[in-house]
């Protein structure tokens, strides 16, 4: 295994969701001096527990393992969602960064609507 690469990929999909290594070994159901030595590169996690981690970050064992760089685990997204990942990987990066900027206008929008529903 490519250690440094798996500490690092599992330390940033962690952090990606917002959780701090005691949060994530809670959820997994792994105890948290484990977990930390699988982020430090202490200890190596065997391959249930890779495929464990894998689908709790939602990320393809591949990007886990430094193998691939498309975190995208494709089994757990919709073919439409595929078509705009493709479509948007297809492009320049001026054309990304105003998907970028509407996509933020659509979750402001939405999020708005959802406000002013409560009230």
């Amino acid at each position: 295994m490519l250690k440094s690469r798996f500490t690092y990929r599992l330390k940033e999909v962690r952090k990606k969701m917002g959780l701090t290594q005691k949060e994530a070994a809670k959820r997994l159901n792994i105890g948290y001096t484990k977990y930390n030595h699988y982020e430090t590169g202490r200890n190596e996690p065997d391959m249930d527990t890779i495929i464990l981690l894998a689908k709790f970050y939602k990320v393809s064992i591949d990007y886990l393992m430094g193998n691939d760089d498309n975190c995208i685990n494709k089994q757990n997204i919709s073919s439409l969602k595929e078509n705009l990942i493709n479509d948007i990987l297809s492009v320049d990066d001026e054309i990304n960064a105003e998907i970028g900027q509407y996509l933020n206008y659509l979750k402001t929008k939405k999020k708005a609507v959802g406000e002013d529903e409560k009230k």
